[in-house]
């Protein structure tokens, strides 16, 4: 394994916690940090299906992150 794939898997940890900790502390505008313009969240149908794009996935978190 080279050091660049380590450092690949270290930011990908963190990210992993910083979306964690968003979550957990019902940080909405902390959580949308981690998302590009076009990410799509991939749910399925018993969480609403895909969101796709920046704002469809900043007003589904907005109903269901527990504040």
């Amino acid at each position: 394994m080279k050091v660049e794939d380590l450092l690949e898997i270290e930011e990908i940890r963190g990210l992993r916690t910083r979306y964690s900790h968003y979550y957990d502390g019902a940080d909405l505008d902390g959580l949308m940090t981690l998302f590009t313009d076009d990410a799509v969240c991939e749910f399925g149908p018993r969480f609403g299906g895909d969101w796709v794009g920046w704002q469809d996935i900043r007003e589904k978190y907005a109903v269901n992150i527990k504040r």
